[in-house]
């Protein structure tokens, strides 16, 4: 690493990080880190500014946390109902096929 750079905090040098496929499928992928720019390193003249950013998003994260959760807590009960209908319009298919 060159002098004057911080290792990223996002990847911890590692030039990538995991996050879950989707939804449905909760196993980790690998992308590139885009705090770093895949580099593992953060120039120094970056730092103050993501600094900021960082607190202007934690800023608005207490701000709206409360409404996030109510929303994501209606997400996830709406997506428990889609998975159930989508369950039984499957078995009624199946049903439907099988007496033709």
């Amino acid at each position: 690493m060159k002098k004057g750079k911080l290792v990223c905090p996002r990847c911890q040098g590692n030039g990538y990080i995991k996050i879950k496929r989707s939804v449905d499928d909760q196993r980790d992928g690998i992308v590139q880190c885009s705090m770093c720019n895949s580099e593992g390193a953060i120039p120094m003249d970056n730092v103050s500014k993501l600094k900021e950013i960082n607190k202007v998003q934690r800023i608005l994260y207490k701000k709206s946390s409360l409404l996030n959760r109510d929303l994501v807590k209606s997400l996830i009960n709406k997506i428990r109902m889609l998975q159930k209908q989508k369950v039984f319009l499957q078995k009624k298919l199946r049903e439907s096929v099988n007496h033709d």
